[in-house]
């Protein structure tokens, strides 16, 4: 199939308006958010790009489904069944994985090291997602694996931060309450989410595994107990990372204070405030200055009692 074709028919190319948009809207506002600390204004991105998951995850489904319609990973074929499912998982990517680059490019999240932890975690849950919306839409009609592959990630992403467990809240990616600015992102949370990604992974490929193989009536019964423990493997793992963690996924943050100096006085704040110290500087040195004129004048002037 020629690539124009592809993205023509592919339904992640189609939900690419659907995808800017859900973006977008819930974008409104938060530029200035953050205190000018780029890991808060990147949490903040990551949430309402972590929405479009459902939707990367359901034009993978519906890739799958045509996949499993024509029985492209069941007859006689010469390519692999990663080079078959290369393009359709990029098709359903594609045009998230775009969107949350400019949106994070914008706010310059990819000039920190924890920011940049934050835009990875991000983008991988796009894609793993994707690939399980595959695997459903490979093992089940439309009309199941469409709107479960919609559901699942996005009440994960929306139940995980409101239950009353919480080290559940950490592992879906979903930060938003980090940072303070004397405050980071813990690492066991983005380890933790990974190993949750891991497992969403291990389980969809060995889903696809199982659908692209003739094999015999009990071991296919195999791959869902298998989808399950991987499922159940990554999040019990993931808990164990973060589990001391508490309410929110923050340690204490350790960062050199940068200082700017004036004529008068010296002024040391956090490097993403250094904009405003050198403001604060100019302004003290402004005032200093017309102070001393001020005081200048009046020393001249005759005081009380003395004669003329």
């Amino acid at each position: 199939m020629r690539w124009l074709t592809r993205v023509r028919v592919s339904a992640g190319m189609w939900l690419t308006p659907l995808v800017a948009l859900l973006v977008a809207a819930n974008l409104g506002g938060q530029e200035g958010s953050g205190e000018g600390y780029r890991l808060a204004v990147a949490t903040r991105d990551s949430f309402d790009l972590l929405l479009a998951t459902g939707l990367c995850a359901l034009a993978g489904a519906w890739e799958g489904g045509r996949l499993r319609r024509a029985g492209v990973l069941t007859w006689p074929r010469r390519r692999s069944v990663p080079r078959v499912l290369a393009a359709p998982w990029l098709m359903s990517v594609v045009s998230a994985t775009a969107v949350a680059v400019i949106v994070f490019a914008r706010h310059r999240a990819f000039s920190g090291g924890a920011s940049m932890a934050v835009v990875t975690t991000t983008i991988l849950s796009l894609w793993v997602w994707a690939l399980a919306g595959i695997a459903a839409g490979l093992w089940s009609p439309p009309v199941v694996a469409l709107p479960v592959s919609f559901a699942v990630p996005v009440l994960w992403l929306i139940l995980a931060p409101v239950n009353s467990v919480p080290w559940l809240r950490h592992l879906n990616g979903d930060w938003v309450v980090c940072c303070q600015v004397d405050q980071t992102l813990a690492p066991a949370a983005v380890t933790g989410t990974l190993t949750v990604l891991a497992g969403v992974l291990v389980a969809a490929g060995l889903a696809i595994w199982g659908r692209s193989r003739t094999m015999s009536r009990s071991v296919r019964l195999s791959i869902g107990p298998g989808v399950v423990a991987a499922l159940a493997l990554g999040l019990v793992l993931g808990g164990v990372q973060v589990h001391h963690l508490g309410w929110e996924p923050v340690d204490p943050r350790h960062a050199a204070v940068a200082c700017t100096t004036g004529e008068r006085v010296t002024v040391c704040v956090l490097p993403e405030h250094d904009g405003q110290a050198r403001h604060i500087v100019s302004l003290a040195d402004a005032a200093f200055s017309r102070w001393q004129g001020v005081r200048g004048a009046h020393a001249d002037l005759p005081h009380r009692g003395d004669r003329p």
